[in-house]
């Protein structure tokens, strides 16, 4: 589907007129009867048509759903990756139950539940491996040891589940957004921008005449015009090939403007 109305709506016309004649013909040839063909045609192309356009639609919602989530998946990782630890411990704090004493040390969270003794503590540089999990659990000292990582390994989160004395819990970004849904937490976004640079008009024309392209035009121009030599109404594949040419012309009469590389300049 087009960004522009426009197309859409050329592009219904088309599809509607070519699946209408498709089945007039078949109809016509079994039937020999052109108003019921006719008829027929209409009633079971407009079905086709809309039942291609509810699947069409229905797909298209589905990715652009998918779209929106990755977009804003995206949006929170980087929000959270590039937080201050205060503000990071104020929303991970919202997680532990209001019943909880909790106090903060060394970029550590600490509190006591049910007689059991909490850390929750943070790892955002890299990924999450065995061995720095083992490092992690070295220095820390409680029943329950929750670790926010931006993602782990697969051999991290085996070591994670294979003390009987302690519980280790991992929770990488996906789960955390996630996690953060389910409990209605919002954190800031609008400091980021992940929309794309539309193309403008003035750009696909520069890029029309680029000099790569001046090569390809020439050759096509070149085919055309001997063309013109053995096929009847000439004219149009003369004036297409002068066209070509002149263009692939242009390509390399353009003026190359050059990247400074001295950013300072």
């Amino acid at each position: 589907m087009s960004k522009f109305k426009f197309i859409n709506i050329i592009d219904a016309i088309f599809l509607t007129i070519a699946t209408l004649l498709i089945i007039f013909a078949w109809l016509q040839y079994f039937l020999k009867n052109i108003v019921l063909s006719l008829l027929l045609s209409l009633i079971i192309s407009i079905a086709i048509i809309m039942l291609v356009r509810f699947f069409y639609n229905k797909k298209y919602r589905a990715k652009q759903n998918a779209l929106t989530f990755n977009k804003e998946l995206t949006s929170f990782k980087l929000a959270i990756q590039t937080m201050s630890n205060t503000k990071l411990i104020s929303l991970i704090k919202k997680l532990v139950p209001p019943s909880c004493t909790t106090s903060t040390k060394k970029g550590d969270i600490y509190f006591t539940k049910n007689g059991i003794s909490n850390i929750i503590t943070f790892y955002y540089s890299a990924e999450l491996t065995d061995t720095k999990l083992l490092d992690i659990l070295k220095n820390k000292s409680a029943e329950n040891i929750t670790i926010f990582c931006s993602s782990y390994t697969k051999e991290a989160k085996f070591i994670s589940s294979a003390f009987k004395n302690r519980k280790i819990t991992l929770i990488n970004l996906e789960q955390l957004f996630e996690i953060f849904n389910q409990k209605n937490i919002k954190i800031n976004t609008t400091n980021i921008d992940l929309t794309t640079n539309k193309v403008s008009l003035k750009e696909i024309l520069k890029a029309s005449i680029s000099k790569e392209k001046s090569k390809g035009y020439f050759i096509s121009g070149l085919i055309l015009l001997f063309t013109s030599i053995i096929i009847p109404y000439k004219v149009y594949y003369v004036v297409i090939s002068t066209i070509l040419i002149s263009l692939s012309l242009i390509c390399r009469l353009r003026h190359h403007v050059k990247v400074k590389t001295n950013l300072f300049d």
